[in-house]
């Protein structure tokens, strides 16, 4: 058990939190509201723990993406997940672990885990019901292995299919997303305040990624709309802003989306992280800030909290803390939500010397069951000249042409 356990167990989670922030170092502080990537500490299959002392000496926020670019089984993935966060707790004041996130928009992102239809077919299904179902066993695989937040669901409105992402999405009607993302959120967070057997999920991306009206009234009633649902009726735990830019601000650093909208308007008291590599982009694609340092000020002055995947624009914050330029109350603040999210994981008082199962069966019957129940329930015909149903006397071949016909990475979705 992590020694701020025991020590805080019997105080408020206010005065627990507070105690926590009051051990940190100002690189203790900016640590935690960074990530890392997990194949920058794992060679060959290992934990490399000369490249954690480079990497992490203060501990780290989050573990970005980890499960989907590692090869390991998922007793394996558990296991060095579980080192990790043992190095993480001796490295920072606080003995704070990580919050190891990935990708679930299709199941979670794991080598043996259950792979789902894309958001896309789900919303072909127009079951909340089995979405929510999905989520909730995909919260199951992420938990066994030490994940404790999923970068989905997606929610963006989508006006073009054409548009690179598509698939991600539950399409063009907003309602339609409102209902599947919230169900999407509940079975993967579960209900109530307790996420301990849950995984906080992310909403993303705020706001206007995939349809960007200039009619604020459109824009509200059709865009928010699904992102409201997620903040208000499904209490989502994390919001992601987009790679995008709207009314001339980078999403990231909106004072429009994040400050009046998100933080103002709706008062969300949650979690608001980066899309990977996004506050940089600030700066060097964007040209919005001068420097990559005041690309992170201006990010932490609407309400972003979390820089991922890396710690890259909010590297010189520390020295910006000791210098008087940013404002120590933006730190905490940002520190505070971090570390409520992760009591109510329950990060806080996780015993990471435990025991790995050494059979983790992250894609049981089951799980296949419903993904193909899922799968047939996606699939739109939009119409039937008499071949259907197949008969092998009126067509006993069948030609299966282009570039997926003998391909296995399309039966896959995104990220796996």
């Amino acid at each position: 058990m992590n020694p701020s356990a025991s020590t805080y167990a019997s105080t408020s989670i206010t005065d627990r939190i507070e105690a926590l922030i009051a051990q940190l170092s100002p690189e203790e502080k900016i640590a935690q509201l960074a990530g890392v990537r997990f194949n920058d500490l794992v060679v060959d299959g290992r934990l490399d723990l000369a490249r954690c002392e480079k990497l992490v000496p203060h501990g780290i926020g989050h573990v970005s993406q980890f499960a989907s670019c590692v090869a390991l089984k998922p007793s394996e993935l558990a296991a060095t997940v579980a080192e990790l966060q043992r190095f993480l707790i001796s490295r920072n004041s606080a003995a704070i672990p990580a919050i190891f996130h990935e990708e679930a928009i299709s199941g979670f992102a794991a080598r043996g885990a259950t792979t789902y239809p894309q958001q896309i077919g789900m919303a072909s299904t127009w079951r909340p019901d089995l979405i929510r179902a999905n989520a909730a066993a995909s919260a199951h695989a992420m938990r066994a292995v030490g994940a404790t937040q999923a970068l989905s669901p997606m929610i963006d409105v989508i006006e073009d299919a054409r548009w690179g992402r598509s698939e991600e999405g539950f399409g063009e009607d907003p309602y339609l997303a409102a209902i599947m993302g919230t169900a999407f959120i509940k079975g993967m967070q579960g209900e109530g305040e307790d996420l301990r057997t849950g995984v906080a999920a992310t909403a993303k991306h705020f706001a206007g990624y995939g349809h960007s009206p200039d009619d604020l009234g459109l824009f509200r009633d059709d865009v928010l709309l699904p992102h409201e649902c997620a903040v208000f009726e499904a209490g989502v735990c994390s919001i992601m802003p987009g790679y995008h830019s709207y009314r001339g601000e980078p999403a990231s650093c909106s004072t429009f989306l994040l400050q009046q909208i998100l933080r103002g308007e709706w008062a969300y008291p949650g979690s608001v992280i980066s899309d990977y590599g996004a506050i940089e982009q600030i700066f060097s694609q964007y040209h919005a800030a001068p420097t990559p340092l005041d690309a992170a000020l201006r990010a932490l002055a609407v309400g972003m909290d979390v820089e991922l995947p890396t710690l890259s624009a909010y590297a010189d914050l520390p020295a910006a803390l000791r210098s008087g330029r940013v404002d120590p109350y933006l730190i905490d603040a940002a520190l505070r939500r971090q570390l409520h999210l992760k009591l109510r994981l329950g990060l806080l008082d996780t015993d990471f010397s435990a025991p790995t199962p050494a059979d983790l069966d992250l894609d049981p019957p089951e799980n296949q069951a419903r993904a193909l129940e899922a799968a047939t329930q996606s699939i739109i015909l939009l119409k039937n000249d008499g071949v259907l149903p197949l008969c092998p006397k009126r067509a006993p071949r069948l030609a299966l042409i282009g570039p997926n016909a003998d391909s296995l990475y399309p039966l896959l979705g995104d990220y796996t």
